[in-house]
C-alpha cells in the first residue's frame, strides 16, 4: 500500500550503525508525495524526490549507500536473466495461469520436471551442471519457478544432492537434438517418457508452484508497462541493482516484506536464479529474505 511504501521503503537513516525508519507523525505528513505517485516509479526516482524536499541529508544519503549490503549481481546478469524471461514469455504463449485454472496444463510438465532432477540425481549431474544441456521450454521455466523460492529450492537440493544445484542464468538457443539424445541416454525413452519406475521414486520439491510460476508472468508484464530501458542503459541498470540493495536493507527493518516494485523484483528474480552466489549473499548479509509474490500489491 501507498502508506507502507511511504513508512518503509528508502525511508531508513543510519545513525551509529543501528538502522531505524521514520517517527510516525512523520510517515502521516509524508503520505501526501506518494499519492501522487506513479505507481511504477522507481526506487532511484522515490528516493531523490526525499532528498530533494530535505527529508534525507547528503551526508545521511552516503551513509545509508555505505550501510547496503553487497550483491553480486551485475547489470549484464540482469538483462542475462531478461533476455531469458523473453524468450519463454515474449512470444505467443500457450502457458496458462495456475492461479487461472491452468493445472491440466502444469501438472504433467511438472512430472516431467521431476523426471529431469532424476536424472539430474541418478547421473550425479549436479555435480557438473555444466553437462546439463539447453532444456525444453517447459523444463527451463520451472526450473526457474522452482528457484522463486530461494529457501525451499536450497532445501530440497541439500536434501537431494548435498549441495545447491546451479543455474546458468542465461539464455542459449535450445538444440532439440542434442537435448533429445541427452534424455534417451538417461531414461531409455524418447521425450518426454521416462520408465514407469522412476514414478515413486521422481523428488519432490516443497513449492507452492504457482507462487513460482505465476510470479515470474506477473513480473514480466509488470517490467513491460514499466520500461526497459535498462536494456540499453548500464546506468540506469545500476541504480536499479543499487535499488534492490536499498530493498535488501529495508526488508531488516520491516515486518513482513514490502512490494518492491518491478525493476527491483526484477533484479530479486535474477538474484534467487543464481541460487550458489543469491545463498551465499544471504550469508553475508546475517539475514535471509526469502520470496513472496506480491501480485497487484506491487507498486
Amino acid at each position: 500500500s501507498d502508506r507502507e511504501r511511504t513508512a518503509v521503503v528508502f525511508a531508513c537513516f543510519v545513525d551509529s550503525e543501528k538502522l531505524i525508519t521514520l517517527g510516525e507523525p512523520e510517515i502521516e505528513s509524508k503520505t501526501a508525495l506518494c499519492e501522487t505517485q506513479s505507481r511504477t516509479q522507481t526506487g532511484r526516482e522515490y528516493f531523490n524526490e526525499m532528498v530533494g524536499r530535505c527529508w534525507l541529508r547528503p551526508e545521511k544519503v552516503t551513509a545509508l549507500n555505505e550501510a547496503l549490503p553487497k550483491v553480486n549481481i551485475s547489470s549484464q546478469s540482469v538483462r542475462d536473466h531478461w533476455n531469458l524471461l523473453k524468450s519463454l514469455l515474449g512470444k505467443p504463449s500457450d502457458f496458462v495461469s495456475l492461479e487461472a485454472g491452468g493445472s491440466g496444463y502444469w501438472n504433467p510438465r511438472i512430472e516431467i520436471y521431476r523426471a529431469f532432477l532424476h536424472i539430474i540425481l541418478n547421473g550425479s549431474l549436479f555435480k557438473t551442471p555444466e553437462a546439463i544441456p539447453e532444456l525444453p521450454r517447459d523444463i527451463r521455466y520451472l526450473w526457474i519457478s522452482h528457484q522463486l523460492q530461494p529457501s525451499k529450492y536450497e532445501s530440497d537440493c541439500k536434501l537431494w544432492f548435498g549441495s545447491i544445484l546451479e543455474h546458468r542464468n542465461k539464455f542459449s538457443p535450445f538444440c532439440e537434438k542434442t537435448f533429445l539424445q541427452w534424455w534417451e541416454q538417461h531414461t531409455n525413452r524418447n521425450y518426454p517418457k521416462f520408465p514407469h519406475e522412476w514414478k515413486d521414486k521422481l523428488p519432490q520439491p516443497s513449492v507452492i508452484w504457482n507462487i513460482g510460476i505465476d510470479s515470474a508472468f506477473n513480473l514480466y508484464e509488470e517490467v513491460i508497462e514499466s520500461g526497459t530501458c535498462f536494456e540499453r542503459d548500464n546506468f540506469v541498470c545500476d541504480e536499479i541493482i543499487v535499488d534492490y540493495r536499498r530493498y535488501l536493507l529495508t526488508c531488516k527493518a520491516s515486518e513482513g516484506l514490502p512490494p518492491p516494485g518491478a525493476l527491483v523484483d526484477l533484479v530479486w528474480h535474477t538474484h534467487m536464479t543464481s541460487p550458489i552466489q543469491f545463498s551465499s549473499d544471504m550469508q553475508q548479509m546475517g539475514y535471509y529474505v526469502d520470496h513472496n509474490p506480491c501480485k497487484k500489491d506491487n507498486p
